[in-house]
């Protein structure tokens, strides 16, 4: 089974892509520059260097996975993000553009560390 993970360069996701690959699937993590890639390239991954907001960007990278996992979460007041509307739109374009870019079959997990512990911003 090939399963792409968006935001893989989290704890989580880090832990879900290595025992994934233990159980014998084809995993591909998704980061958005080379440096968070530093620990998915140590334990051997092929991973995808990738702004999953940009459309061509998550066309290119989801196209072919079986199961998208999302684990990327945009929180606001972060550097990038200064304001709790911007980071729940990055977050649901991630979203849609998982679902839009992913073939009719695949399956789509989304799950965030940050997210569940709930904020008065959101």
């Amino acid at each position: 089974m090939k399963i792409a993970i968006i935001g893989g360069n989290s704890q989580v996701a880090t832990e879900t892509a290595l025992h994934l690959r233990n159980w014998g699937h084809e995993v591909k993590p998704i980061v958005r520059n080379e440096l968070a890639a530093a620990f998915l390239e140590r334990h051997g991954f092929d991973y995808a260097v990738a702004d999953t907001t940009e459309q061509s960007q998550a066309a290119d990278v989801l196209e072919e996975a079986d199961v998208i996992i999302i684990s990327a979460h945009a929180p606001p007041f972060s550097g990038e993000i200064d304001d709790p509307r911007t980071a729940r739109k990055t977050n649901e374009t991630i979203i849609q553009n998982a679902i839009q870019h992913s073939h009719p079959d695949s399956q789509i997990v989304y799950f965030s560390t940050i997210s569940v512990y709930g904020s008065e911003l959101y």
